[in-house]
């Protein structure tokens, strides 16, 4: 069994350490949060400069034929599964735009 003075010497021991943690997770939390910070991107602009898409809209929109039974599908579902059943089959008919619907990397 360690003295009253040992004792308080571990005491000591253990605040100083405890005091030198707290001081190295303060920066770790500093660091971190400066790196978040310099994380963050605006994803419009990013995709702006990286990924210029090949066609424009108002190109894309042009080839579209919009079939009656596509009218009729708004009556029974989402207009989301509508969009991409036009767009699977009047863009994939036109070779030009396949491979802006089958390679995501591009």
């Amino acid at each position: 069994m360690p003295s009253y003075t040992e004792l308080v010497f571990i005491v000591q021991e253990l605040a100083y350490k405890h005091s030198q943690v707290e001081k190295k997770l303060t920066e770790l939390e500093k660091q971190q949060s400066i790196q978040y910070k310099k994380c963050k991107v605006n994803v419009e602009e990013w995709l702006n400069q990286h990924r210029k898409p090949p066609y424009a809209y108002a190109e894309i929109v042009s080839h579209l034929n919009i079939q009656p039974e596509h009218v009729m599908m708004l009556f029974e579902t989402k207009l989301i599964p509508i969009l991409c059943k036009i767009l699977e089959t009047d863009l994939v008919l036109c070779e030009k735009y396949t491979l802006l619907l089958y390679d995501p990397v591009g």
